[in-house]
């Protein structure tokens, strides 16, 4: 098979898919069985994410000690903290235990206290990690804390260093990609190094070995985010076309990277920022050229054509990444489009400017604060443009669907299923407005409580005080208020009444409409005379696996299945699409 992969691309995809499938096998995470006990765990860090009040570490594990004994351990976690010391390339012992991650796609998380961190000497520590503080000290030096933390994120990448006012700026004005290291970063450093080596007598193919190592050198600074990895990847697979002197298609090439990352991690699958950084790029790849050659071309003025190109990319990325955009972050902006246009020039030109000032501080610091005078007045024009965006009426729209309309606004592009796939929305939306005019109670119970929705609103009823698992809750099910809480205290914001729950020791009865209420040593509902949800039922399916039992019913018919709490995409299609079935049932 591998010998015919190389006459037909068919075998190699299935080479690259049966390899991922193995991965997924053979990457199946070590369980400990007293994760309970407080362990040492050493390990490397090898992403840093720095917060406003804390910093996200993803730790290298290598081995466990546990009563004197020293224990194997090959993982990745993550951990926690609020220390202020930079810790990315040091090696560091935690006194805590080991979580199990909610989600199959994250590493676990690590609790505890850093007991002890010294220097590594491995690679990275040696190379990469005093680049980067480098990095980080120069721009601390030069600007103050607001420019510095939004120059860190456009060289080394994340938002999660900028204030969450900035941040919301940027997600308004539909720009916060470009705190995203991506292929506008690559293609910088690849002109740049290519500019050096432009006069250094060598051959092409160590030029293309030399560009390819610092490439391979900036993931390193940025953490391996996987948005530069993709692009990084994709400029090997086009380097290596140009230099065999081979036609490179571009859809062929993000094919085979998006494979490529699925052997190495195949849960990069359901990553958002992965799925967001292939959408934009087979959105360009596969509109750019239609609109180019339709409408662009047919524009005479050359000034108009050059104007319309930044558009046209920034309106085929966005066709592709609404539906993503809308299902993940239930709204999007309306003008990403023509922020885009202004936005991401000035923030190339930002990006540029910052290069300059860290080659120019070697020379001398005159130099360089004299760029990042200039650069100081970039961001201040950059921050205007943002707000003024961001601001204006209705620049966000906030909508909610569900994932099983995704699948059909993809198909839309494409001529040849542009009818199935009208059809196929149309048929969609007739259900799902049908469903929602049935009179009937879904409820949703998990370990930490019960939602439950009718066509008067959303309740929930709880004996704990988990306000970010109820928010993770209501979002994952695309709800945006709570117009009813049961619970101890009001420790989340309902719109329409809060009950405080009464001692365990003591029934209580709760009469909302046709839902009745009660609580005691066990939480039943009732709806329409009928009980339709006992505690005992979660007790019996969730209490060892974290999973939500869906009850669908009228009081008299009653349609029950279990899914679990963190879920893929695949996955949420599937709950929807039996949610909304099971409604309609009902009337059968």
């Amino acid at each position: 098979m591998l010998i015919l992969s190389i006459f037909r691309r068919d075998f190699l995809y299935g080479i690259i898919i049966i390899l991922s499938m193995v991965n997924t096998l053979l990457s199946s995470p070590v369980h400990i069985a007293d994760s309970d006990r407080a362990m040492h765990f050493t390990g490397n860090v090898v992403s840093e994410d720095k917060r406003t009040d804390y910093s996200r570490l993803l730790i290298d594990l290598s081995h466990i000690e546990i009563n004197d004994r020293s224990i194997g351990y090959d993982q990745y976690v993550e951990f926690y903290t609020r220390s202020d010391e930079t810790l990315l390339g040091k090696r560091v012992t935690i006194a805590g235990t080991l979580g199990k991650s909610d989600n199959p796609d994250k590493p676990h998380v690590l609790t505890g206290r850093i007991i002890a961190t010294d220097d590594n000497s491995f690679f990275w520590s040696e190379i990469i990690y005093p680049v980067r503080y480098y990095i980080l000290k120069s721009f601390a030096e030069l600007f103050d804390p607001q420019k510095c933390d939004l120059a860190s994120a456009l060289i080394l990448g994340g938002s999660g260093r900028i204030t969450p006012q900035t941040k919301d700026l940027f997600s308004r004005a539909g720009i916060l990609h470009i705190l995203a290291v991506s292929g506008l970063h690559v293609g910088f450093v690849c002109a740049f190094v290519s500019a050096l080596l432009f006069f250094i007598p060598i051959s092409i193919r160590w030029k293309f070995g030399i560009i390819m190592v610092v490439l391979v050198l900036y993931s390193g600074l940025t953490g391996f985010r996987p948005s530069i990895c993709r692009a990084s990847i994709m400029a090997f697979f086009f380097g290596l076309g140009l230099i065999a002197q081979r036609n490179v298609d571009r859809i062929h090439i993000t094919n085979m990277t998006a494979l490529v990352f699925l052997v190495y991690k195949p849960s990069l699958l359901f990553d958002i920022g992965g799925q967001l950084s292939f959408a934009a790029v087979y959105g360009i790849f596969t509109l750019f050229p239609i609109i180019e050659a339709k409408f662009i071309k047919a524009v005479k003025s050359k000034f108009i054509r050059m104007m319309m190109v930044p558009l046209a990319i920034s309106f085929s990325a966005q066709i592709y990444v609404v539906p993503l955009l809308v299902y993940y972050f239930q709204r999007f902006s309306n003008v990403t489009v023509f922020a885009n246009f202004l936005i991401v020039p000035l923030a190339s030109i930002c990006v540029f400017m910052l290069y300059v000032i860290l080659i120019s501080q070697v020379i001398h610091i005159f130099f360089a604060q004299c760029v990042a005078f200039i650069v100081t007045q970039l961001f201040a024009s950059l921050l205007f443009i943002t707000q003024l965006f961001a601001w204006l009426p209705f620049a966000v729209m906030t909508m909610h669907i569900s994932a099983v309309f995704i699948p059909f606004c993809y198909l839309l592009i494409s001529r040849k299923t542009r009818m199935f796939a009208a059809y196929g929305l149309l048929i969609l939306a007739y259900f799902f407005t049908l469903a929602g005019f049935i009179d009937c109670l879904i409820i949703r119970a998990t370990t930490f409580g019960v939602m439950a929705t009718t066509k008067s609103g959303h309740l929930f009823v709880t004996d704990q005080c988990q306000g970010l698992n109820t928010a993770r809750l209501l979002s994952h099910h695309q709800i945006g208020d709570l117009d009813y809480l049961i619970a101890p205290r009001a420790y989340f914001p309902s719109s329409e009444m809060f009950i405080e729950l009464s001692d365990p020791l003591y029934t209580q009865n709760i009469s909302l409409g046709q839902i009745l209420i009660k609580t005691g040593r066990k939480l039943e509902i009732y709806y329409r005379d009928h009980m339709v949800y006992t505690s005992d039922q979660i007790k019996n399916t969730a209490s060892k696996s974290n999973v939500i039992e869906y009850i669908i019913t009228d009081g008299d018919k009653t349609f029950s299945f279990s899914a679990p709490h963190n879920c893929s995409i695949l996955d949420q299609m599937i709950i929807d699409a039996k949610t909304k079935l099971f409604t309609i049932a009902i009337l059968f």
